[in-house]
């Protein structure tokens, strides 16, 4: 995945737009037309307050095209023109986790493309500066049963560690589109933006696909923080939209309080209203930091107050991380400050404690801080007052007021300061809505029992996990105080979640309160699987084969996979995948001593918890194995007398024929009457009756096909003997000049004794116009 492009001067902003006020929604309550077949993509591009301008890009013609091969359980990459004539097209890819969980909907936070969180996909745009960090907002993704890709809504916000770029927006294929204009966002989501920021801006864009002229009225914002988004380059409203033509507005965003700030865009067409989402976030309180020193290439005495976007960023991740990229600020490109702190299991009471530079060891105090200041630092030991220090929920910062001493490195020179973060009177956490129900395609509520509550947010995701929602992710659906509203509808029999929180006036979030709904009625409570029991790990060459009971509970959804893990303490996790005992988890270096782990996933509420305690496995290399085998073990290598005890395998049926052949009198053929590509091939199931572990099996043909572009692929399955379980080993592909003997190889090692050995040969794309697979001269040894 990882090609990387040259970084323009521009930042890449999709801005989605879903619904943001008084009803939200991205046009998902509206009339729809049938879903785009291409990909939507709206690129916006912005630097900091005060930086140029960006560039802003939209595209729904077919030039942003979605690469062969995209799937929610592999990767997704479009490819996308470069506007810079003469220059490479530019990439957005998506690699799903590297714990083998598909990419699913659902808010991913603290994402950093130049560190490995293996429960994190890895992303990467065009012009995010050095890498992306930020977060992942999938809205909804499916693909079909063959694991292609079919639909996908995507948001996305680069924070931009450590460039002053700023990358957001929203790029979707298959979803319904309301008519009759295409927007080019439908849900835009800003990074967090200071309170007073200059405002800004992310540009939707009307395209009218219809047949017809347009009459676009007066756009307009609405809904709970409407004053905070404003409109400016309009060359949309009051106007008739020719068919095909395109217009755009810009929309910006200037927060007026702390906290989540939804409102909603509004654009009139005559024949009804469609609607894009507003959702932005402020920093709460106080956000300052303030620096003395004595050290000559340190600032004497500096502050920083927080006043645009990116200004102070919080980077979710270990240590606790805030930067400031005010462009008044950069030297040489660093940043005006950088902060790191951390505590013992990533707690800090309040007090005063000793601390050590983030790098050093840890064993004479486990805190430790590191500030930074135009790119540089003290790197001392010294002393931290903590005045206040506390986490939110899912573990990111709430509050930070700490003082920090320290005695510069030279022994000599000094450098102290304080930071804030989110420092405020009012901290306490509104209480949630209660009494969550949903009927009749209404959502309906009790309000929060807490005095101050100034709105409350109805966010919808396509998920049962409630935990990675946000005010501000998912599907939009309503901002202000009524105890009510209509459920939007969205993919028909879809299982969605309502999430509603209660918001004060000082910003803080309740607790979020939420219900499953399928078609706008309450739909059946599904969890993750309970953790398996009973694991077992038998130690094989750098691995084991780990057997394990299934969970007592899957959840209320069949099981569709098993993630068996082994970690090493500050080490490399590896992880195996199966969908029943046992699984095979191979390729560990040697000498290290891991604890095992298994945990199951269902199809909808995701992965459960890991079976409890870890099983230790120190990994140790097998002994040489013993030479493959000598002789022939084919009856009929040159199908002769049949075929040899091979079978039809896939879409095919086999038999033996006189023409072509290698050599002798006949050959084997498989051949199809699909009008599709499909797999189609023969399969020896009882060659192989019993393996031995560490024995290498080398099976080859030479095949010929009829037509070019036909793929033939050799492949070995290990099943066990009962066949309740395989593995599968790499295979050999060719892809074979018609006409032509070509031999295709492939070899595997046994991981047990006593198991079958299957191997297969066939053709993935095989047609009935495409013609015959023949083979000859097979040898299984």
């Amino acid at each position: 995945m990882r090609a990387h492009l040259r970084p323009f001067s521009l930042l890449i902003v999709a801005a989605v737009v879903g619904t943001g006020a008084a009803t939200l929604g991205a046009g998902v309550a509206e009339a729809q037309a049938a879903a785009s077949a291409s990909v939507i993509t709206d690129f916006d591009t912005t630097f900091l307050p005060g930086a140029p301008s960006g560039v802003h890009l939209f595209d729904d013609g077919g030039a942003a095209v979605l690469a062969a091969g995209s799937s929610a359980t592999t990767s997704i990459r479009i490819d996308v023109p470069n506007p810079r004539a003469g220059e490479s097209p530019y990439s957005v890819e998506i690699d799903a986790p590297a714990d083998g969980t598909a990419l699913h909907a659902g808010h991913y936070t603290g994402i950093r493309s130049y560190e490995t969180h293996a429960d994190l996909p890895i992303v990467e745009l065009p012009y995010s500066g050095y890498a992306f960090a930020g977060d992942l907002d999938i809205l909804d993704i499916a693909d079909d049963a063959t694991g292609r890709l079919t639909r996908f809504d995507i948001v996305v916000r680069d924070f931009n560690d450590p460039s002053p770029q700023i990358t957001f927006g929203e790029f979707r294929m298959g979803e319904p589109e309301p008519t009759p204009l295409l927007l080019g966002t439908r849900n835009i989501e800003w990074p967090t933006t200071a309170v007073g920021s200059v405002p800004i801006v992310a540009t939707e864009w009307l395209h009218n696909t219809s047949a017809a002229p347009v009459a676009v009225g007066a756009l307009n914002i609405g809904g709970a923080a409407a004053a905070d988004y404003r409109l400016s380059a309009d060359t949309c409203s009051n106007r008739s939209l020719a068919v095909g033509a395109i217009c755009s507005v810009g929309v910006g965003f200037s927060p007026k309080a702390g906290g989540p700030r939804n409102a909603t865009l509004s654009i009139p067409t005559g024949s009804g209203t469609e609607t894009a989402s507003l959702a932005g976030t402020a920093p709460l309180g106080t956000n300052t930091m303030t620096t003395s020193s004595d050290n000559p290439t340190l600032p004497l005495t500096h502050s920083f107050t927080d006043t645009g976007i990116d200004d102070f960023v919080y980077l979710p991740q270990s240590p606790y991380t805030w930067q400031d990229f005010h462009v008044g600020e950069q030297v040489d490109g660093a940043t005006g400050f950088r902060i790191f702190l951390w505590g013992p299991n990533g707690q800090i009471p309040t007090g005063t404690h000793p601390t050590l530079p983030i790098a050093s060891s840890r064993d004479s105090t486990p805190y430790s801080n590191n500030v930074e200041v135009r790119g540089i630092g003290c790197d001392g030991a010294g002393t931290e007052t903590v005045n206040a220090f506390r986490l939110n929920g899912d573990g990111s910062v709430n509050e930070a007021d700490v003082s920090f001493a320290q005695l510069c490195d030279d022994g000599k020179t000094h450098f102290s300061g304080r930071f804030q973060w989110q420092v405020r009177s009012d901290v306490t956490q509104p209480a949630p809505v209660t009494g969550l129900s949903a009927s009749g395609g209404r959502l309906s509520w009790a309000a929060s029992a807490s005095s101050d509550v100034a709105t409350t947010v109805v966010r919808l995701m396509r998920t049962p996990d409630a935990s990675s929602a946000s005010p501000t992710s998912g599907y939009g659906v309503y901002a202000g105080t009524a105890t009510s509203v209509a459920l939007p509808a969205l993919v028909a029999g879809e299982r969605d979640t309502a999430v509603v929180y209660a918001i004060d006036k000082a910003g803080n979030v309740s607790a979020a309160a939420s219900i499953p709904v399928v078609n706008g009625t309450p739909a059946p409570i599904i969890t993750a699987p309970s953790a398996p029991t009973g694991v077992r790990v038998t130690p094989t060459d750098r691995g084991g084969l780990v057997s394990f009971t299934p969970p007592a509970s899957t959840g209320g959804s069949p099981i569709i996979r098993y993630t068996v893990t082994a970690a090493a303490l500050g080490g490399t996790d590896y992880f195996a995948y199966g969908t029943s005992s046992p699984i095979q988890i191979s390729g560990l270096p040697t000498g290290v001593t891991y604890q095992v782990t298994v945990a199951a996933t269902n199809g909808i509420a995701g992965r459960g918890p890991a079976s409890s305690p870890p099983v230790a496995l120190t990994s140790v290399a097998a002994p040489p194995p013993p030479p493959p085998p000598s002789t022939e073990l084919l009856p009929d290598p040159g199908f002769e007398s049949g075929l040899g005890g091979w079978r039809a395998f896939g879409t095919a049926t086999a038999g033996s024929v006189a023409t072509p052949v290698h050599s002798g009198a006949h050959a084997a053929q498989a051949v199809t009457t699909a009008t599709t590509p499909v797999l189609a091939g023969i399969t020896q199931n009882t060659v192989v009756p019993s393996t031995v572990a560490g024995t290498a099996y080398t099976a080859r043909c030479w095949v010929r096909t009829s037509t070019a572009g036909v793929k033939v692929t050799g492949r070995f399955l290990e099943y066990v003997h009962d066949w309740s379980s395989d593995t599968h080993f790499p295979a050999t592909s060719v892809t074979v000049t018609p006409g032509v003997w070509t031999l295709v190889s492939v070899t595997s090692t046994a991981v047990a004794s006593g198991d079958r050995m299957v191997p297969q040969f066939y053709a993935t794309n095989l047609t009935k116009s495409a013609g015959a697979l023949t083979l000859d001269d097979c040898s299984v040894k």
